[in-house]
């Protein structure tokens, strides 16, 4: 366990509140810090009675402590999850939910919990109405290396929601060492994408790659009017000395940028060798 996993582990472990006491703390104000410390206490307390209280929410009448029931599901043990089979058993029950809210959640702790046997239940909704589920059902297929969930990214990769669109491609570009060619065109066809961050997403993922399109896809996005930090991340991993010209020019145009340090790493790492 790393130092912030442990730090986080105790702090939790000083927290005294009963897990009714901690859901009724998440129901008061769903949306707020405290709300989402008190779930966490109970994915870091992980036991019988945190699994069976997560049960019983998920068969309530209420939607709002179903998906509180799915969200609780799907970390319980953080980094030594317990109660993995009888959790996603539990939730892939709950993608039929009637609440848009409760399977949102649901595509989201199948996610965490990395259940191969999740991923043709969560194909199933690449086509939902509801934009958030998608995006939850991105959450759910990221971090496979499996065909089947790679082609989903890709389809949910051209979504008409840039948010959609941002994360599939995120999950293309930088969750998964998969390379075939039907990924890497999927991330060619999101270079002009009017998201900058999307655009971003499919330079980073092109660049670990070394496909060598991306050098002038970035020559193009750098020259652009609005440069991203994660266009300068992808310009220092690809490394590449044709980029330094166009980074020295963004360098010298602005030295207050917000991206300065992107800007700094990214001429360090395409700084030509012959120059001192």
């Amino acid at each position: 366990m790393n130092d912030l996993a442990d730090s986080a582990r105790r702090r939790h472990e000083q927290d005294t509140r009963s897990p009714q006491e901690l859901v009724k703390a998440y129901l008061c104000d769903p949306d707020s810090h405290e709300a989402w410390y008190a779930v966490a206490t109970l994915h870091f307390r992980g036991g019988q009675t945190e699994f069976d209280l997560a049960a019983e929410l998920t068969q309530g009448p209420h939607a709002e402590r179903r998906a509180l029931g799915a969200h609780i599901l799907g970390q319980l043990g953080v980094t030594e999850p317990t109660f993995v089979d009888e959790s996603v058993d539990i939730l892939l029950g709950l993608l039929d939910d009637e609440s848009d809210d409760v399977v949102y959640a649901t595509c989201v702790a199948l996610g965490f919990r990395n259940e191969p046997r999740s991923i043709q239940p969560l194909l199933g909704l690449i086509h939902h109405a509801n934009a958030l589920v998608r995006w939850g059902v991105v959450s759910g297929l990221s971090g496979y290396e499996d065909e089947n969930a790679i082609d989903g990214l890709i389809r949910l990769s051209g979504d008409e929601n840039a948010s959609v669109r941002d994360w599939a491609t995120f999950g293309l570009g930088s969750q998964t060492c998969w390379d075939t060619p039907q990924l890497r065109e999927a991330l060619v066809s999101r270079i002009d994408d009017e998201d900058e961050m999307v655009r971003g997403e499919a330079l980073v993922g092109l660049a670990a790659r070394r496909d060598p399109r991306t050098v002038g896809f970035l020559q193009r996005e750098l020259a652009g009017n609005v440069i991203t930090g994660i266009a300068l991340e992808a310009a220092a991993s690809l490394a590449d000395p044709a980029l330094y010209p166009l980074l020295q020019e963004l360098e010298e145009a602005d030295n207050d940028s917000p991206i300065r340090n992107e800007l700094r790493n990214a001429l360090v790492a395409c700084r030509p060798l012959d120059i001192d």
